[in-house]
Parts: structure tokens; C-alpha cells; sequence
């Protein structure tokens, strides 16, 4: 187990952090500690208030982390695809991309 322990000048051992427990089947979750797997949970409070563009909405990662790799990978390419015809249109226009969030 890791601890954090620091030792005083009198000798004296003072804990100052403890790892949390691994969450159950943690090695299906890519090892991910509890904290890092909350970190992409979405709530559907979050899903209100998170623009469109948020990687959590990725459907690819979405599928991802359900397990489903085939729609995952299908979702990845079609993502890909959209983004490189998008890219081809701009440049046959001429026209420059212009960001919408965080400019």
C-alpha cells in the first residue's frame, strides 16, 4: 500500500496522505482511479450545461468507455470523415475556419 509519511526531526511519523481503494474492476476502466473515471461521468445536469463540443460527448468515447470498440472505431472514422470533408469544402471556398468556443 502507498502511504505518504513524513518524518519529524524528533523521529516521530506523521501520515499525511493514503491512496484510496482501487474501485471495483478497475483494470476494465483503463486502471483509472475512482476520481479519474469521475472525471468523464456526466450527469445529466452536466449534459445540460456542457456545450456541444465537450470531448465527453464524443460518441466514439462514449462508446469506448462502455466497451463497445466496434462503435467506437465506426464512430471514430465517420467523426474523421466529417472533420476532412468539412476541411475540403473550406479550402474549395476558400473560406477560413473560425472558431466558435473559445476564442
Amino acid at each position: 500500500r502507498v502511504r505518504g509519511v513524513q518524518e519529524t526531526a524528533t523521529g516521530e511519523q506523521n501520515q499525511f496522505w493514503q491512496r484510496n481503494e482501487r474501485p471495483q474492476e478497475w483494470e476494465n476502466y483503463y486502471y483509472f482511479s475512482e476520481f479519474a473515471y469521475q472525471l468523464n461521468f456526466l450527469t445529466e445536469r452536466l449534459k445540460k450545461v456542457l456545450p456541444p463540443t465537450d470531448s465527453r460527448m464524443r460518441p466514439d468515447l462514449r462508446a469506448l468507455e462502455n466497451g463497445d470498440l466496434k462503435l467506437a472505431q465506426s464512430e471514430k472514422c465517420r467523426l474523421e470523415d466529417v472533420q476532412r470533408n468539412k476541411r475540403k469544402q473550406r479550402e474549395k471556398d476558400k473560406t477560413e475556419h473560425k472558431a466558435v468556443y473559445f476564442t
